[in-house]
């Protein structure tokens, strides 16, 4: 395990992860506990991606999920707009998730508010849409954009180029 160039920089990740999710936890304890607990936001961006796939990804293969719905949203109000894919977050338990899928979260964060914007508008009391309120909740939150952006540099500067190094990018 020590040798594992793959491995280290994913035990760095998840611990880096963990302490960006407890400071930001601590900075907006009190705005939390606002939200009604119905909503399981939480400030884990492994949560988080996992989520946004689930409800954006066209792959994830959740029934309640609005994959086929974003892409003819993108196509009618974003024609040419490129929407970044989203790693493949519900596949398992993964320590790098939170550096490889901040990248696509932030790339398509304009798109994912506007589109969570404009579904939570057309069901307007229709259903509690749980899993359209928690991203939408979420990626207003101007500490969360920054974690993603964090999360992002460290993907850029050090994960790519170490799976470079040890031969196991895409």
């Amino acid at each position: 395990m020590a040798d594992c160039w793959r491995h280290m920089p994913n035990v760095l990740f998840d611990a880096i992860n963990k302490d960006i999710c407890d400071f930001i936890s601590d900075f907006v304890e009190e705005d939390l506990k606002e939200i009604p607990s119905i909503y399981r936001v939480d400030i884990d961006s492994v949560d988080r991606i996992r989520s946004i796939e689930k409800l954006a990804g066209a792959t994830a293969n959740y029934p309640k999920g609005h994959g086929d719905e974003l892409v003819w949203w993108m196509i009618h109000y974003h024609p040419g707009a490129v929407l970044f894919p989203t790693t493949q977050a519900c596949g398992g338990a993964r320590q790098d998730l939170c550096v490889e899928g901040a990248p696509c979260v932030l790339m398509n964060l304009q798109y994912y508010y506007e589109f969570l914007s404009w579904r939570l508008g057309a069901i307007a009391g229709k259903s509690d849409a749980i899993l359209a309120t928690k991203p939408y909740i979420m990626l207003r939150s101007s500490e969360v954009v920054a974690q993603f952006r964090a999360l992002s540099i460290l993907y850029v500067s050090v994960c790519l180029p170490v799976r470079w190094l040890a031969g196991k990018c895409h």
